[in-house]
């Protein structure tokens, strides 16, 4: 009776001591606080937008006055230092920087000296806009506490805007034809 007791507690007491070491995942940039997360989609559908009339609809379904929005973090994963290299070499040929500007800039700090996180998205207006968006956080290596803001820094990389918000009416060929 006391070795089956035994047992159970310390079986109850090994199951408590694992949920205590529940893995980080990165940062949850789902508030926006600093509005990171809106503000690269806004940014790309400006830079990109021009004359299309896609890319601007979309703008105005997502900010304006009396746009509300909704963000969830789906997933969040660490990369490898050679994914965090990709996204930086990425990055300085967009921006147009030579490697010399890629070590003054800090860009070397912020993509290979911190642990950088891949985390996709949802983004939903209430005026119709919802897309999946593909952001790499960062968080500063060393013995911060998982909830130091200071430490983590939201959307620092946008890689990809899935716009899911568009419908296209499907169409099947007749089968009595093939």
């Amino acid at each position: 009776m006391k070795k089956g007791m035994l047992i159970a507690m310390l079986l109850a007491l090994s199951g408590t001591g694992h949920a205590a070491d529940k893995v980080f995942t990165g940062p949850d940039c789902s508030k926006d606080t600093d509005a990171r997360i809106v503000g690269g989609i806004t940014d790309s559908l400006n830079e990109n937008a021009g004359t299309s009339l896609t890319l601007n609809k979309y703008f105005k379904e997502l900010v304006g006055k009396g746009v509300t929005r909704k963000i969830i973090r789906l997933s969040s994963e660490k990369i490898s230092k050679e994914e965090a290299e990709r996204l930086m070499y990425r990055r300085a040929k967009r921006d147009g920087f030579s490697s010399a500007d890629i070590e003054k800039s800090g860009m070397k700090v912020q993509y290979l000296k911190m642990d950088l996180y891949r985390q996709y998205y949802l983004i939903e207006s209430s005026k119709g806009f919802k897309a999946i968006a593909e952001y790499y956080s960062a968080v500063a290596r060393g013995n911060w506490p998982e909830d130091d803001k200071e430490a983590q820094a939201c959307g620092v990389d946008l890689e990809k805007i899935y716009v899911i918000s568009d419908t296209i009416e499907g169409h099947t060929e007749d089968f009595s034809s093939r």
